[in-house]
């Protein structure tokens, strides 16, 4: 474990943001910075032992305009680990989640973070439709499946059974979240009033009837659509980052050494996976200003 504290970002930012003065801090050209904060994601731009220093970049980069969380590294590790929904029932006051070998229920009026994820292939992210398009801000199922579904192609099909889409539900518990996540291709959509022939439609309607149902609840969908990128390994002292990923952007050996500092088995974590994580931290910690 480690007393490296971090800044992730929370986007989307204000705008405008004062880019020039946060290239500053950065290190990098005003152009490079002003890609970065473009970024729909939240990721970890900073990570500093000197809480002070730190701190100080953080107040520099909020007067900027960026909005941002200060949090210590070890929130990341203390997170945890997803378990896996098999099967789920809309009930009258709960949904009803089967983890193993256990009911969970989760009354509608829990004021819990959903965060939802649609990972899709670099080369595919231009051309596929994605949940955040044929849902938007819908909370009707009904009208949900009234639009087409998203055209699916080879690669795509290929990253799923690697990557598949998935619902994280944060659900406060004594400060420390229970996390249940129902996975497109691993859930018994059974529970459904009405079932469809594809996972994705049957996702699709799952995430509507969620929104219907939990009023209180928030809804998180900046990981509609994001981007998959390659990992990287370190293995010894050698490595072969992506060359056009700097800080600790995923797929750089940076991250990679940070997360296995922090601890807790980060060292190998699929981007989807640290994604969500940081996510959840940007509606739990206080935002710097």
């Amino acid at each position: 474990m480690t007393d490296t504290s971090l800044i992730i970002s929370n986007p989307p930012h204000h705008h405008p943001a004062d880019h020039e003065t946060a290239a500053s801090y950065f290190g990098m050209p005003v152009v490079s910075v002003r890609t970065k904060t473009n970024y729909p994601i939240p990721e970890i731009w900073f990570a500093e032992a000197d809480q002070k220093r730190l701190e100080s970049t953080a107040a520099h980069l909020a007067e900027s305009g960026l909005n941002i969380i200060l949090t210590p590294a070890e929130r990341v590790a203390a997170i945890p680990a997803a378990r896996p929904v098999s099967s789920f029932e809309f009930t009258d006051t709960a949904l009803v989640a089967h983890v193993a070998d256990k009911e969970i229920p989760i009354a509608y009026d829990v004021p819990m973070l959903a965060v939802l994820c649609q990972p899709v292939p670099h080369q595919a992210a231009t051309a596929s439709r994605t949940l955040r398009d044929v849902i938007g801000s819908r909370t009707s199922g009904f009208l949900a499946m009234q639009e087409p579904a998203p055209r699916v192609s080879d690669a795509m099909r290929d990253m799923e059974h690697d990557h598949s889409p998935f619902l994280d539900l944060y659900v406060p518990q004594n400060g420390v979240p229970l996390r249940l996540s129902v996975v497109q291709t691993e859930v018994d959509y059974a529970g459904l009033r009405t079932t469809w022939r594809r996972a994705s439609d049957n996702m699709l309607l799952f995430v509507a009837e969620c929104q219907d149902h939990f009023k209180q609840a928030r809804f998180d969908r900046r990981l509609v659509g994001m981007r998959m990128r390659k990992t990287v390994t370190v293995t010894g002292q050698t490595a072969t980052p992506h060359n056009r990923r700097s800080g600790f952007s995923y797929a750089t050996t940076t991250l990679v050494s940070l997360l296995a500092s922090i601890g807790g088995d980060l060292h190998d974590m699929s981007q989807p996976e640290l994604s969500s994580r940081l996510v959840y931290l940007t509606h739990v910690e206080r935002p710097q200003s």
